[in-house]
């Protein structure tokens, strides 16, 4: 391995390290029982260590290390998806700060999924950048959980980060980008905004892993816990609505909410106007929102449910239901109880990203989601969605078996957590099986 000298994201070739991310899927093959790499890969087994290990020692074999992140990309995000729904399981017990625990680490595998698409490996006191004739350049020294959000708040700092983004969310089917392109600022500065919003910055990333150390190393009953069946219930509808699938790795509920967003701060960030009552308060003038929507809104959604609903009263109960948790600020809020829906809402709209950058690989390399099929089936059955291969088709399928418990939490009139696990019976059971979601991107 040649030696370089630590840089920072900003400074390197992003799309070049993509570029040997895709070089390598291209060459690999699943094996028919879903393993990703062949045999020979040295980090097919116990990979991130080694793989720090071997860079310590100036001794990775550029090849091997280029299969392993590429391949580490799709691993990561399926676990990601997996500690959403065991956040959700854990919600289901009553246990919000195991909650917590489960959704931090969400958050991180999705970071390191993403990043990994990227061309960037995170590891546990060295993390590098994928180089051109066989380099890996150091970007950073630090443990994985100061790495990993360093270098993701860096990445989606950086320009390419705010267009991949703006590419891969796609309310009704039509990129972020041809949504907002019309918005004065241009597509940069409403992304950056959104990203704002969103917090996914340092800090943010930084308050949930103190969070997380609370959570798993503190005492959890020492004080009367204060979640509410109320949380519960509302917390487990809301991320179901936003998994509601297409095929193809498309998520129209998670979309919407994030061009529902992007489109209330834009437009209250350009009519705000004094306050007739209070000269030294501002307000939002509504008047022009509905032809906004419509100067904005694709010509071949209009009409649609989707524009009819961005059409409706930004403070009414039907706007206010795409909204989600996504964008509401948590920092200083100190109760799990308060601040688990938005930091649940947050792992999965992370996890969603680090999707697409995966799909958005996998076609680079020339590859469908066919040829990982043996992949996604095994882990379906693996994580018991299904009882034998091959996946169902559509894939789309796994997602009707959460029907009934849907049902029961929309309809659900339980004043006791005992009440509602009773009600929703069998059912309970599936509420945390989120990383079905795998089965209907990677199909």
């Amino acid at each position: 391995m040649a030696s370089v000298r630590p840089a920072t994201l900003a400074s390197l070739n992003l799309p070049g390290a993509r570029a040997q991310v895709v070089s390598a899927l291209s060459a690999l093959s699943v094996s028919p029982d879903g393993t990703w790499l062949p045999t020979a890969n040295p980090y097919l087994l116990g990979g991130s260590k080694r793989v720090v290990d071997d860079c310590k020692a100036e001794s990775v074999a550029y090849s091997d290390v280029t299969e392993y992140v590429a391949a580490s990309a799709f691993a990561h995000c399926a676990d990601a998806w997996s500690y959403v729904g065991r956040a959700a399981d854990a919600l289901l017990k009553g246990d919000v700060h195991a909650s917590v625990h489960l959704a931090y680490y969400a958050e991180l595998r999705a970071a390191k999924s993403l990043l990994a698409a990227e061309g960037v490996f995170v590891g546990n006191g060295f993390s590098f950048v994928l180089g051109s004739a066989a380099t890996l350049t150091t970007v950073s020294r630090e443990p994985t959980h100061q790495a990993a959000w360093r270098l993701v708040d860096e990445w989606f700092r950086h320009v390419g980060a705010l267009s991949t983004v703006a590419s891969i969310v796609a309310p009704g089917g039509h990129s972020l980008r041809v949504w907002v392109s019309a918005i004065p600022g241009g597509v940069n500065a409403v992304m950056e905004d959104m990203l704002s919003g969103l917090a996914f910055d340092l800090r943010s990333f930084v308050e949930d892993r103190e969070r997380r150390n609370l959570a798993s190393y503190e005492p959890t009953t020492l004080t009367a816990p204060t979640l509410g069946v109320d949380t519960v219930r509302r917390t487990l509808s809301g991320l179901w609505a936003e998994l509601e699938p297409m095929s193809g790795g498309d998520f129209p509920g998670i979309d919407r909410s994030i061009l529902a967003n992007v489109l209330l701060r834009q437009y209250s960030a350009q009519n705000l106007s004094a306050d007739d009552d209070n000269p030294c308060m501002e307000q939002v003038d509504w008047a022009g929102w509905v032809d906004w929507i419509d100067s904005l809104t694709p010509a071949s959604l209009n009409p649609s449910a989707l524009r009819d609903v961005l059409r409706s009263e930004p403070t009414g109960i039907a706007f206010r239901a795409i909204l989600g948790d996504t964008f509401s600020d948590t920092s200083g809020i100190r109760d799990a109880a308060d601040f688990i829906r938005p930091m649940i809402s947050r792992a999965t709209v992370l996890t969603r990203l680090a999707t697409g950058l995966c799909l958005g690989i996998l076609n680079d390399a020339g590859k469908a989601v066919s040829d990982v099929s043996a992949w996604t089936a095994a882990f379906a059955l693996s994580r018991g969605h299904i009882g034998g291969v091959p996946l169902p088709e559509p894939a789309t399928d796994l997602f009707n078996d959460l029907d009934l418990p849907r049902e029961v939490l929309e309809s659900s009139q339980a004043t006791s957590l005992r009440t509602l696990v009773t009600d929703l019976a069998d059912g309970v059971g599936l509420l945390g099986q989120v990383d079905r979601v795998v089965a209907w991107s990677f199909a």
